[in-house]
């Protein structure tokens, strides 16, 4: 277990550097720009409360979309 967490520290740290070979943020973007389903982005400097809110809402638009 303790090699395992020493491992994600490790990948972690590096998750922002665009040029870490591993998976990374700039590679995640580029996989869920490809997406066909929505994707919600939630920003996690908002308190929960206003997070959740996003979410419900999303579902409900989701469930009962608008004409367009």
């Amino acid at each position: 277990m303790h090699d395992a967490h020493l491992a994600f520290r490790d990948w972690a740290s590096r998750y922002d550097d665009p040029e870490f070979t591993g998976r990374n943020f700039t590679q995640h973007q580029k996989w869920l720009s490809k997406q066909s389903a929505p994707v919600l982005r939630l920003d996690g400097e908002h308190d929960s409360e206003l997070l959740a809110d996003q979410v419900a809402r999303q579902l409900d638009l989701a469930r009962y979309p608008t004409g367009g």
